[in-house]
């Protein structure tokens, strides 16, 4: 299914069900049933002058009604082309984490700890997306 730019993107779902059995942090997920769209954009998306490869929004309280996911998670096809598949299985974690749940159960957009989250960078090191794209960013 697509409309326009966009599409359902089935492998990235299951790219982010491997991802979430491989971290435990993110069981926060599952546990809570979290619902999450994952798109694939044929846009260059840039931001900040940097190459965004992906990233994650909440969806709004008003359009849950008609929208049956907590959150949306984009790839953009043209700038994660040149990422191999362990740099699209850290992007994808890096989304993913972006991904809240309070005790409430209610959902929200974790913000970067740093330029990227602490402990990406510790098992990946700070560049980890540069290795074949150089000036790329995540959001």
């Amino acid at each position: 299914m697509s409309k326009g730019d966009y599409e359902i993107a089935s492998d990235l779902e299951t790219l982010a069900v491997e991802v979430i059995e491989e971290h435990t942090e993110l069981s926060i997920i599952t546990d809570n049933d979290v619902k999450i769209a994952f798109v694939r954009s044929s846009q260059r998306k840039k931001g900040k002058n940097k190459i965004v490869f992906a990233d994650t929004r909440k969806v709004a309280d008003v359009y849950s009604a008609f929208i049956p996911y907590d959150f949306i998670i984009t790839f953009y096809a043209p700038n994660v082309e040149m990422l191999d598949e362990e740099q699209k299985r850290i992007l994808m974690w890096h989304e993913l984490k972006h991904c809240g749940v309070d005790g409430k159960g209610n959902t929200y957009v974790i913000p970067h700890d740093i330029e990227d989250f602490k402990e990406i960078i510790e098992k990946h090191g700070i560049d980890w997306a540069e290795r074949k794209q150089v000036g790329g960013d995540i959001e």
